[in-house]
């Protein structure tokens, strides 16, 4: 009989747990232009994001550019995401909001990213970064922390306290979606942060010091939270054996 008390306990645990997987951002809409916003859901929080700025020099695309590194995908077609070596979650084919920074110009603006309900240490995963700065740190409470990216020998991702750029800017080199991102040599910056902390609010200011222009795009990921049911029933099935083998240890 404990044997099978037992083993309705896990089953029901693995019947009720949530996924492991992680969820990667679904666009569902991306405007174009220096006051472009975009929509879309990460898992079922429903996200928006608007860009606020005094100059056109920074801009969110859609997916008619000449560049292909710096469109946008709402199709869940881009295989940017996927590359094992470079990005920590990764995905086959998802979604990107692509942006461009306009050469001869510091472009100051900020990226502000709404959620339905609060988010747990979400993820950020950026893209053919060259000349561009991307400052977190007006975010109260929020603590971006390295997963994983192209950086090394001088160049490529960097990230140092709130701030993610490349290493060394002057070496931009802009690779289609479907290439794997350069790991050596000159390259762009590629890789994902994790930002530590629960929020409905993400803001993020973006600036282009070296005035060289850049391009490249950005999307977000959570990996679900074990559901409350979840929980109790790993406990339960933990603490059944706790009593089976204090029975067995004084039998």
């Amino acid at each position: 009989m404990k044997t099978s008390f037992l083993a309705t306990v896990l089953t029901l645990a693995g019947m009720f747990s949530a996924s492991a997987d992680t969820l990667f951002l679904d666009l569902t809409s991306v405007s174009a232009g220096p006051s472009g916003s975009f929509s879309g859901t990460l898992g079922d929080v429903d996200v928006t994001g608007s860009i606020t700025s005094t100059s056109p020099g920074f801009q969110f695309n859609d997916s008619t550019g000449t560049n292909s590194w710096e469109e946008s995908t709402i199709d869940n077609s881009s295989p940017q995401w996927g590359y094992n070596k470079v990005f920590n979650p990764n995905i086959g084919l998802a979604d990107r909001v692509g942006y461009t920074s306009f050469k001869d110009g510091f472009n100051p603006a900020t990226i502000t990213i709404n959620f339905s309900s609060p988010v747990v240490n979400p993820i950020f995963l950026l893209a053919n970064l060259d000349a561009m700065v991307y400052d977190f740190s007006s975010n109260a409470g929020i603590k971006p922390v390295p997963l994983s990216s192209n950086a090394g020998g001088g160049d490529g991702f960097f990230l140092i306290s709130n701030l993610i750029f490349d290493a060394n800017p002057e070496s931009g080199i802009g690779q289609d979606p479907s290439q794997q991102p350069l790991l050596t040599g000159a390259r762009s910056a590629y890789g994902s942060v994790e930002l530590l902390g629960t929020f409905s609010l993400l803001t993020i200011n973006v600036s282009n010091p070296t005035e060289r222009g850049d391009g490249g795009s950005f999307t977000l990921a959570t990996t679900p939270e074990p559901s409350t049911f979840a929980l109790l029933t790993v406990s339960l099935s933990m603490l059944t054996i706790g009593i089976r083998k204090r029975r067995h240890d004084t039998a």
